[in-house]
């Protein structure tokens, strides 16, 4: 199948949702590109509702980096890691899988800026993986426990049956299925179980991320996306060895900060989102400190 730039930027997710590409499948075995090297790889590993999908349009319109956003190929990848770690097996295929992955993935197209991968938090189990191919760096999208628990009510059933799933994957793939098991038996209401799950995700990524801060991995807050985007533009790119310039910082915030970041045809008003946030807390704001009062017992 085949793509062009315009295309790949300009997808807020690879993963299927959106059309990228045209033209006959191509199949290869995995023994014909387990040998592929490629440039060092740049990762926006993120939470999840917290602006990442933003921070990568922000590099995109500065012209700094192209920016993949959630291949699938990443995603199967972390369901293969996550069953080798409940049955407790190696498997040098996955090793070589997760190479290839990346050096397909980390090609820079011609004439265009370093690539760099925003993969779905689905695959933040493989971050130490990730992180120990040669050269690799990566900004870690970052986001408060009770603006995560916002945002996930605020994205209603779809979001809170996401970040349930989330829960189970990430808690099993990192050996914590018993975080899982301790959110579900505290009591039968499902909305209550939802917000705990809510926080068994959030912790088992912030427990990834702090292991991995460090020279090569900086931590961007959703906090300085949402006030302060140039500046968060600005430090991502310098983490991850990107050029960019002050004056094409400012006017890509300037550009994209009015559009809705997963669906650019859409206006974005940060008022209406504080409304929303508004309406959670109105609505379940006892919910979310029962579930933070929880997690302070719990992790």
């Amino acid at each position: 199948m085949r793509s062009d730039r315009r295309r790949l930027a300009g997808a807020p997710f690879l993963d299927g949702r959106t059309p990228f590409s045209d033209g006959p499948e191509r199949k290869l075995a995995l023994s014909s590109l387990a040998p592929l090297t490629g440039a060092s790889p740049r990762l926006i590993m993120h939470m999840s509702f917290c602006g990442s999908t933003q921070l990568a349009q922000l590099i995109d319109a500065s012209g700094a980096g192209l920016v993949l956003k959630e291949p699938q190929a990443l995603v199967d990848l972390a369901d293969w890691h996550r069953s080798l770690v409940e049955q407790q097996l190696s498997d040098g295929r996955f090793d070589a899988a997760l190479g290839a992955a990346m050096a397909l993935l980390s090609r820079r197209w011609n004439e265009a800026p370093p690539t760099v991968l925003k993969p779905s938090n689905w695959a933040n189990n493989l971050l130490p993986d990730l992180l120990s191919l040669a050269g690799a760096r990566a900004v870690l999208v970052t986001i408060e426990a009770r603006s995560f628990l916002r945002a996930v009510f605020r994205g209603g059933r779809d979001r809170l049956a996401f970040t349930a799933r989330v829960a189970a994957h990430l808690a099993a793939a990192t050996g914590k299925p018993e975080l899982v098991e301790a959110a579900i038996s505290e009591d039968d209401d499902p909305v209550d179980r939802a917000a705990r799950l809510a926080l068994v995700t959030h912790e088992v990524q912030r427990g990834l991320f702090a292991q991995s801060v460090g020279s090569r991995c900086v931590e961007i807050d959703y906090a300085l996306i949402a006030a302060e985007p140039d500046r968060a533009l600005t430090s991502a790119a310098h983490a991850l060895g990107l050029d960019i310039s002050d004056g094409a910082a400012s006017r890509a915030a300037e550009e994209r900060g009015a559009r809705d970041a997963k669906d650019p045809a859409r206006s974005f008003s940060r008022a209406g989102q504080d409304a929303e946030d508004a309406d959670v807390e109105r609505h379940h704001g006892g919910r979310l400190d029962a579930a933070l009062r929880w997690a302070s017992r719990t992790f």
